[in-house]
């Protein structure tokens, strides 16, 4: 299905992984995973819960980059990237500010503004001419999926709704 014009686009610029693999089935442990190069079970947890804070002390990518120059920005629209989980450390910006209870159901459309802080931050960091990381974490397609209108729908089944809500984000 065409639900990503956008980054199909972008792909062709672009260096292209073609096997990419999560550490985990879930965010709470990939996310770190990522941010640390390490395998889930090779993070000492400061807890087993669900979401578990990233522990102080975990070497992470932003703190590497950041120390070779980049300056680092992210903005994200879920509960589980609050500061105190520990995954701020070594990012410049940490934009958490569209988590509320509204975006939170995931009932309400927060890619808009996603994108046009995201363009503000690209424009910063074209006119301070240095490196810079831009992690823009999208909410649409993990929670209810919703109609947005003047999005193309696929269909009334749960994988007609998840592929409007990756093409809804992918336009953004």
């Amino acid at each position: 299905r065409p639900t990503s014009p956008e980054i199909d686009r972008f792909a062709k610029t672009a260096v292209v992984f073609k096997r990419a693999y999560a550490a985990a089935p879930n965010t709470p442990r990939s996310i770190p995973s990522i941010l640390t190069s390490r395998y889930p079970s090779q993070i000492p947890w400061r807890s087993p819960a669900n979401y578990p804070p990233l522990p102080k002390g975990v070497r992470k990518l932003s703190e590497d980059i950041e120390a070779a120059g980049y300056r680092n920005h992210a903005i994200l629209t879920h509960w589980y990237f609050r500061r105190e989980r520990g995954l701020a450390r070594g990012f410049h910006t940490w934009d958490t500010s569209l988590v509320d209870d509204d975006i939170e159901t995931g009932r309400e459309e927060s890619a808009p503004r996603v994108t046009e802080r995201a363009r503000r931050i690209l424009l910063r960091a074209k006119d301070a001419k240095k490196p810079f990381f831009l992690w823009v974490h999208y909410f649409e397609p993990h929670h209810f999926y919703v109609l947005h209108k003047g999005t193309p729908t696929f269909g009334t089944a749960m994988m007609d709704k998840y592929d409007h809500e990756i093409l809804f984000v992918d336009r953004e």
